[in-house]
């Protein structure tokens, strides 16, 4: 060590292993905290997040070796889109340029404040956010999502530590089934706080069964991808489907893989009892679908994995009972329809302001006056959110706003997929179609629900997203040199 300059030194920390502690202790605490919906929850976390890209970058400029960022460069320019149309939306406007790119935004600061307009007939100059204190702080939120995909992209360079952390979400994942239905059936308390909403629903420490399905229904579909890639892994050598499972059976981790096998089981068990009826529509759909991809792909195996867990999601909601689903059955025309008249106040309130929208995070900002009568008591918590991540996207970033996630979405599912068709190795094969599952999951769960706007799901979608990249991109050793 001597002769080292002290940034020579620094640099010779273990930054991995720091990243991935830090990582680890994200996925564990941010949706046991209440979904990190609290302010103190998802502020720690993104205290966390930025010191860990602070390590990052120092320990990658000390020792002048960065990652290959180009293959994801019509990422970034996408994303970097979108961070641009949000700080414009926080630049104040004079009345002459609002009138022309937002004149709905015009009409209504006229009516909405006061002093808009002075004695002298001299406006004032406003942004386009309708709510600039919220359109910051979701700024925030949103470069905390990004800097965990990042962080899991490129920090997590090997299988070991990419199994870790699936193996600490699903942990996470078996604890908050078990402590719900604890709670559901013995005291209907969330670590001492009163239930006050879903009382016939398991939701773990979540307050909302929906959210706490959409981070079951992503774990779920990650873990069914690595259970598949380990069991390939342990079973390349055997060649009938018997030799294979007598095979899986006597390898050495049989223990740990039977235990991988009932925590998705639990986690199954989980979403029906949360009784989310578009968590369980979003989950079939999802399996489906990596039983369909695997399918295409040749890999025949997995295919009957999802369709077995299928025929088993089925058995769950048979031995359940009817009792609890026909409640929820019946609801179904009158929860639509109260939908259905929020997404209608939501396209009117887009038609309005269809450029720039109304600011990332104002959404209940600008539609109060958009809301419909649904002549019920919880109309006034159902205007804070669209109840579908997508039409709230537009409603508050507008098309220009809202063009360059859907093509990033766009682009990121056709990258992953043409990887995983390219890749032969079973680990990475396995846990890149959970990832793809997981993408799938939460895109068909946002039609009907608004589980990206809780900070722990959108922690975990953007983990699950960079792992699936790293896992695409590792090196990994032959078996004869494994031998």
């Amino acid at each position: 060590m001597k002769g080292k300059s002290l940034f020579e030194k620094l640099a010779l920390l273990p930054f991995g292993r720091i990243i991935l502690s830090g990582v680890l202790f994200i996925a564990a605490l941010a949706p046991i905290v209440f979904g990190a919906a609290p302010v103190w929850a998802y502020t720690l976390i993104e205290i966390i997040v930025f010191a860990l890209l602070l390590l990052f970058l120092f320990r990658n400029s000390v020792r002048g070796h960065w990652p290959d960022f180009t293959e994801l460069k019509l990422l970034w320019i996408f994303v970097g889109c979108f961070f641009l149309v949000v700080i414009f939306q926080l630049i104040p406007l004079p009345a002459e340029v609002l009138a022309v790119i937002s004149p709905s935004s015009l009409a209504f600061f006229k009516r909405a404040i006061p002093e808009f307009v002075s004695g002298e007939g001299i406006y004032m100059w406003r942004c386009l956010s309708f709510n600039p204190y919220e359109t910051k702080v979701y700024l925030v939120k949103y470069l905390t999502y990004l800097g965990v995909f990042f962080l899991c992209a490129y920090g997590l360079k090997k299988e070991r530590n990419i199994e870790m952390v699936i193996i600490v979400l699903m942990a996470v994942g078996c604890f908050e089934v078990l402590y719900g239905l604890y709670e559901r059936f013995e005291n209907q308390e969330i670590f001492g706080y009163p239930k006050r909403s879903y009382l016939d629903s398991v939701t773990g420490t979540y307050i909302n069964r929906n959210h706490f399905a959409g981070f079951l229904g992503m774990v779920i579909t990650l873990s069914t991808g690595y259970l598949y890639g380990k069991f390939s892994h342990e079973t390349h050598n055997a060649h009938t489907y018997k030799d294979k499972i007598i095979s899986f059976l006597n390898s050495p981790d049989a223990l740990k893989y039977g235990l991988l096998s009932s925590a998705i089981i639990i986690m199954i068990i989980g979403v029906f009892f949360s009784l989310s009826r578009m968590g369980m529509i979003s989950l079939f759909l999802s399996l489906l679908l990596m039983a369909f991809i695997a399918y295409l792909g040749k890999k025949v195996r997995m295919a009957f994995l999802g369709l077995g867990l299928l025929l088993f999601s089925v058995g769950v909601i048979v031995l359940q009972g009817t009792d609890q689903l026909e409640k929820r059955i019946e609801t179904v025309e009158s929860s639509a329809l109260s939908r259905l008249a929020l997404w209608e106040s939501t396209v009117e309130l887009v038609g309005d302001y269809p450029l720039f929208g109304t600011g990332l995070g104002a959404f209940e900002s600008g539609f109060r006056t958009y809301a419909p009568d649904l002549g019920n008591k919880r109309q006034l918590f159902t205007y804070n959110r669209a109840h579908n991540d997508y039409l709230e996207l537009v409603a508050g970033m507008g098309i220009i706003g809202s063009l360059p996630v859907v093509a990033a979405i766009i682009f990121l599912f056709m990258l992953f997929h043409r990887k995983w068709l390219e890749r032969k190795n079973s680990f990475s094969n396995g846990v890149a179609l959970g990832g793809l599952g997981a993408f799938t999951y939460m895109l068909l769960h946002s039609l009907a629900d608004f589980n990206l706007h809780i900070p722990a799901n959108a922690v975990v979608f953007a983990m699950i997203l960079g792992i699936t990249y790293a896992v695409l991109n590792i090196k990994h050793r032959s078996r004869r040199r494994r031998k």
